[in-house]
């Protein structure tokens, strides 16, 4: 669990770093470009609207989901900027993480001033 968090640290500056230059309730659009060249910068592997199946039993839907990155194999990003983060949010991010066999994942929500605000780490068990 130890070598998820400061590949998480890298994506929360590299999230610090566009949202003081362009601030908050952009488009999600807006930060996705910069936001990426943030992380590549901090030498991340970044897939770009990275999609994962869903299982159910034998049955397997290729497309269910998918996160806005997909950092260095491990860590699921889900970006937004149109109000504030909710438990549903989180329920979702949760959600994903376990279809995907995945423990963290972060919610980086640009619709808040304060940087401090804008980023929350998800965990599952």
């Amino acid at each position: 669990m130890k070598a998820i968090e400061p590949l998480a640290d890298k994506v929360i500056e590299s999230a610090g770093e566009v949202h003081k230059e362009l601030g908050s309730e952009l488009l999600i659009e807006v930060y996705e470009k910069p936001l990426k060249k943030e992380m590549k910068k901090r030498g991340l592997s970044v897939v770009q609207k990275a999609w994962f199946p869903a299982r159910y039993e034998d049955v397997v839907m290729e497309k269910a989901f998918f996160v806005d990155f997909f950092v260095d194999g491990t860590l699921l990003v889900k970006i937004k900027s149109d109000g504030p983060t909710t438990n549903l949010d989180i329920a979702i991010l949760r959600s994903y993480l376990k279809h995907a066999g995945k423990s963290m994942g972060l919610l980086l929500n640009f619709y808040y001033e304060d940087f401090n605000d804008c980023f929350k780490k998800v965990m599952v068990y």
